[in-house]
């Protein structure tokens, strides 16, 4: 035999050891069913956002659990009343709001999106009158409003904080008895 048929020969040989060692491998599952996945509800990549938990785990981002912030829902369209929708009001101190009576929106929610109207019949300029919300008796500035007089519309948006139990409070100075016109429209909450 010649050197070179031996060393088909080994080679043979070689590749056919080769065969035997593969087939003795366990050969792998082909998964087409999602459903027969194990291990999906483990998160074993902390470094990737979740979808589902603790609002999409927002902790990652600032460092802040999201039970710190609530949860936000915007409206498409404004929650009113009719005890806000341009009564005549007179000069009350701060006074509390009900929002889940008054405007429907649920008990305890931490801050509301809200937009604050309102004109006066004084003869304008005016300056010493003024609309205004906030979260507790003594604090019911935080949003403010100045109408003008000569019954021109002011307005004003902006982010209110609520007390424990979700609630606003309001005050006013107006020129005169029921002489202010005043809404309030409800364009958001956090949970």
């Amino acid at each position: 035999m010649s050197a070179f048929e031996d060393a088909v020969i080994q080679r043979i040989k070689q590749l056919e050891r080769e065969v035997e060692r593969l087939q003795k491998w366990e050969r792998p599952v082909i998964i087409t069913d999602h459903g027969a996945l194990t291990g999906l509800g483990d998160n074993d990549h902390p470094q990737y956002l979740l979808t589902t938990g603790k609002a999409a785990d927002s902790d990652k981002l600032d460092g802040y659990d999201s039970t710190d912030f609530g949860r936000p829902v915007f409206l498409a369209k404004p929650k009113t009343s009719t005890s806000w929708d341009g009564d005549a009001r007179s000069t009350t101190s701060a006074t509390k709001i009900d929002t889940s009576d008054v405007f429907g929106i649920p008990d305890g929610v931490k801050a509301l999106i809200v937009r604050v109207l309102a004109r006066d019949s004084a003869s304008f300029p005016n300056t010493s009158t003024y609309f205004q919300i906030g979260p507790a008796s003594s604090a019911n500035n935080q949003i403010r409003l100045y109408p003008v007089g000569g019954d021109i519309m002011a307005t004003v948006t902006g982010i209110c904080n609520c007390d424990a139990n979700g609630d606003i409070y309001y005050s006013l100075a107006s020129s005169g008895t029921e002489t202010m016109d005043c809404w309030i429209e409800i364009w958001g909450y956090w949970l």
